[in-house]
Protein backbone atom coordinates (compact mmCIF):
# COMPACT_ATOMS: atom_id res chain seq x y z
CA UNK A 1 0.00 0.00 0.00
CA UNK A 2 1.32 3.59 -0.85
CA UNK A 3 0.22 6.43 1.48
CA UNK A 4 0.51 9.67 -0.26
CA UNK A 5 2.11 11.51 2.46
CA UNK A 6 4.30 9.40 3.49
CA UNK A 7 5.43 6.30 1.12
CA UNK A 8 5.16 2.77 0.80
CA UNK A 9 3.68 1.35 3.89
CA UNK A 10 2.56 -2.66 4.99
CA UNK A 11 0.54 -3.82 7.59
CA UNK A 12 1.28 -6.55 9.56
CA UNK A 13 -0.99 -8.46 12.27
CA UNK A 14 0.70 -9.24 15.60
CA UNK A 15 -0.17 -10.85 18.35
CA UNK A 16 1.59 -10.83 21.56
CA UNK A 17 0.93 -13.06 24.73
CA UNK A 18 2.37 -13.97 28.42
CA UNK A 19 4.38 -12.25 30.93
CA UNK A 20 7.08 -10.04 29.77
CA UNK A 21 8.97 -7.69 31.92
CA UNK A 22 7.00 -8.49 34.98
CA UNK A 23 3.48 -7.58 33.51
CA UNK A 24 0.94 -9.97 32.09
CA UNK A 25 0.63 -9.06 28.20
CA UNK A 26 -1.86 -10.35 26.04
CA UNK A 27 -2.42 -8.01 22.74
CA UNK A 28 -3.12 -8.66 19.32
CA UNK A 29 -3.96 -5.60 16.38
CA UNK A 30 -2.09 -5.01 13.33
CA UNK A 31 0.72 -1.85 12.48
CA UNK A 32 1.20 -0.26 9.66
CA UNK A 33 4.75 0.70 9.16
CA UNK A 34 6.67 2.52 6.43
CA UNK A 35 7.90 0.18 4.06
CA UNK A 36 10.59 -1.30 3.93
CA UNK A 37 9.95 -2.51 8.01
CA UNK A 38 11.27 -5.54 9.50
CA UNK A 39 10.01 -7.54 12.17
CA UNK A 40 12.09 -5.40 15.02
CA UNK A 41 10.29 -2.38 13.40
CA UNK A 42 7.22 -4.49 14.13
CA UNK A 43 7.74 -5.37 17.54
CA UNK A 44 8.64 -1.58 18.58
CA UNK A 45 5.01 -0.47 17.31
CA UNK A 46 3.38 -3.60 18.72
CA UNK A 47 5.13 -3.41 22.01
CA UNK A 48 4.40 0.46 22.26
CA UNK A 49 0.40 -0.35 21.60
CA UNK A 50 0.70 -2.87 24.01
CA UNK A 51 3.02 -0.59 26.49
CA UNK A 52 5.92 -3.15 26.88
CA UNK A 53 9.21 -2.76 25.57
CA UNK A 54 9.51 -6.07 23.23
CA UNK A 55 13.31 -5.24 22.11
CA UNK A 56 14.74 -4.52 25.48
CA UNK A 57 12.66 -8.01 26.95
CA UNK A 58 15.09 -9.09 24.28
CA UNK A 59 17.66 -7.56 25.56
CA UNK A 60 17.73 -8.95 28.91
CA UNK A 61 17.29 -12.12 28.44
CA UNK A 62 13.75 -13.05 26.82
CA UNK A 63 13.20 -16.05 25.30
CA UNK A 64 9.92 -15.99 23.45
CA UNK A 65 8.58 -18.52 20.05
CA UNK A 66 8.74 -15.94 17.27
CA UNK A 67 5.90 -17.20 14.70
CA UNK A 68 6.47 -15.33 11.34
CA UNK A 69 3.58 -16.43 9.71
CA UNK A 70 3.73 -19.60 11.17
CA UNK A 71 7.54 -20.27 10.73
CA UNK A 72 9.07 -20.13 13.68
CA UNK A 73 12.36 -16.90 13.70
CA UNK A 74 15.19 -17.20 16.03
CA UNK A 75 16.19 -13.75 17.91
CA UNK A 76 17.80 -11.52 17.61
CA UNK A 77 18.96 -12.92 14.08
CA UNK A 78 15.58 -13.12 12.93
CA UNK A 79 14.50 -9.43 14.33
CA UNK A 80 16.19 -8.03 10.72
CA UNK A 81 13.68 -10.44 8.72
CA UNK A 82 11.70 -7.84 5.78
CA UNK A 83 7.93 -8.27 6.06
CA UNK A 84 5.88 -8.26 3.48
CA UNK A 85 1.95 -7.05 3.15
CA UNK A 86 -0.16 -9.15 4.79
CA UNK A 87 2.10 -10.87 6.78
CA UNK A 88 1.68 -12.41 10.88
CA UNK A 89 3.91 -12.39 13.45
CA UNK A 90 3.21 -13.90 17.36
CA UNK A 91 5.10 -13.70 20.23
CA UNK A 92 4.86 -16.59 22.57
CA UNK A 93 6.33 -16.12 26.20
CA UNK A 94 6.65 -19.92 27.63
CA UNK A 95 5.75 -19.86 30.75
CA UNK A 96 7.28 -22.45 33.35
CA UNK A 97 5.79 -23.68 36.70
CA UNK A 98 3.40 -26.52 37.67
Amino acid sequence: MIDRLFGPRVTVAVSITGYIEGQRVRWSGSVRLRAPATVGDALRAAGKAARVDLVRALERGEQPILLLDGMRLEAPLGLGQTLKEGMSLNWLQPMVGG
